[in-house]
């Protein structure tokens, strides 16, 4: 679940009764009170600094795909239909008719709309599958995925003039805020720019980075890793193979919360992830009788995150204190949408005896 306290600067201004001309000052108000020299870096040959920072400068720099290697020809498979995967207009005709649509689901007792990805069942419990003769074995997709919190409730879903203004204010200032610091915190602020977009569509992220930026979360998969082989050669031991066998891994969607201690891109970009390895471990036995085993896997780690706000939490900035209700409503307003936060990262191999 994704927390941007980035916005709690912003908040103050707006609160303060800002003019509608504090759009132009804002990401230099930020910039101050954050003390931030990342503020006027070059972004895209754009300065994101001041009045000039437009909406997709860092989308643009940093948007899906942008260091990013492709692994999967698409997102997920969503498993609800109408639901993720579809590009929604921001144009208030289109989510007029959007909001017809949910009014006439509730009528109709329709269920609504969920945002899990579809997948096979992981491996229980120890993540591995039967083992294959020989050195191959097809490799799962990772499980069937669910959010693990409801999230801001219905898009569009709240239609007050109160609420139109006040979340149109916000939205123009999270986007100035989420330009200017992109050069500090580009993770987020690519996350953030997207939520702003209001498209709905799942957004790839770069695992790799992570496991790079946040060595904690690499430490936890490479115990992963280290327990994942050692089950793999006792299981091959007590079956008394005599030639190499290949495991087939799929682990359980495990959480993991990156604090702001760990990374704060990461914290502000997701926070709370889970994620899960897919791969496959091939297990040789000794050479020579009373020989080491020896085994080489086949990994990736894949991470689910659905960035929403549920509301209840909040985070401090200084003096200021921004609530995840604040982009929530933005959400339910329907001039932001939650999303899919998903990726895959790069297949890594190891090799090693027991």
């Amino acid at each position: 679940m994704a927390l941007i306290a980035v916005i709690a600067t912003v908040l103050f201004f707006a609160w303060g009764g800002i003019a509608a001309t504090v759009r132009d000052g804002a990401t230099g108000a930020v910039c101050r009170i954050l003390d931030s020299a990342d503020c006027e870096t070059e972004t895209a040959g754009h300065t994101t600094s001041g009045s000039e920072a437009p909406l997709y400068s860092t989308v643009q720099a940093n948007g899906p795909g942008a260091g990013i290697t492709p692994l999967q020809d698409s997102p997920p498979q969503d498993c609800a239909p109408g639901g993720l995967g579809v590009d929604h207009d921001r144009r208030d005709t289109a989510r007029d008719a959007r909001r017809a649509d949910n009014d006439r689901e509730r009528r109709n007792g329709s269920p609504e709309e969920t945002t899990g990805t579809c997948g096979p069942s992981p491996h229980q419990p120890s993540g591995l599958g039967d083992p294959v003769p020989g050195e191959q074995a097809p490799v799962p997709e990772p499980p069937a995925w669910e959010p693990v919190d409801e999230g801001a409730g219905e898009w569009g879903s709240e239609d007050s003039l109160a609420s139109q203004a006040k979340a149109r204010l916000m939205r123009a200032l999270a986007e100035s805020a989420a330009n200017a610091m992109a050069g500090k915190w580009p993770n987020a602020s690519r996350n953030l720019l997207h939520f702003l977009s209001n498209s709905g569509e799942p957004l790839e992220q770069d695992v790799d980075q992570m496991l790079n930026d946040v060595p904690q979360f690499r430490d936890e998969v490479d115990t992963t890793l280290e327990n994942l082989a050692a089950t793999a050669i006792a299981q091959a031991q007590a079956e008394g193979v005599d030639g190499p066998v290949t495991f087939p891994v799929n682990t359980a969607w495990t959480g993991f919360y990156i604090s702001p201690s760990y990374s704060r891109d990461w914290f502000f970009a997701l926070g709370g992830i889970q994620y899960n390895v897919t791969g496959q471990i091939t297990v040789y036995p000794p050479s020579e009788p009373g020989g080491e085993w020896r085994y080489e896997s086949r990994t990736r780690v894949n991470i689910r995150d659905q960035y929403n706000w549920d509301g209840g939490k909040s985070t401090q900035i200084g003096p200021f204190t921004v609530s995840d209700e604040t982009l929530a409503e933005m959400h339910r307003v329907g001039i932001a949408r939650e999303y899919l936060a998903y990726g895959q990262s790069q297949e890594e191999i190891r090799e090693g005896t027991f």
